[in-house]
């Protein structure tokens, strides 16, 4: 994601907008981009990792840290917008419950 100061992107908000990283031998495996809305919601819009690295837990581990830090700053709750082929993984491996359209 790359992001110039001053420029003005038409209907797009970048302001607040993170990535966090996961390095191994000074390559990058894993890769959340995240924003901190409050301290009711962070939402994670991008989340991926190599397909050399798949299926190594190397998200796992990042992701985790990402937790740490929400939980450090007092964040209640995580959304992630996912495809429907991923929807398992996030509801299996991290806990996540798909949202109705009220919660929404």
């Amino acid at each position: 994601m790359i992001y110039r100061t001053g420029e003005k992107f038409i209907g797009i908000d970048l302001s607040g907008m993170h990535c966090a990283i996961l390095l191994i031998d000074k390559r990058v495996v894993s890769s959340v981009i995240f924003r901190v809305v409050g301290k009711d919601l962070a939402e994670v819009p991008l989340a991926a990792t190599s397909a050399q690295a798949e299926g190594q837990g190397y998200f796992q581990a990042l992701f985790c840290c990402l937790k740490r830090l929400l939980g450090s700053l007092a964040v209640k709750n995580v959304v992630v917008s996912a495809l429907k082929e991923a929807e398992p993984m996030w509801i299996k491996k991290f806990g996540f419950k798909k949202l109705t359209p009220g919660e929404v």
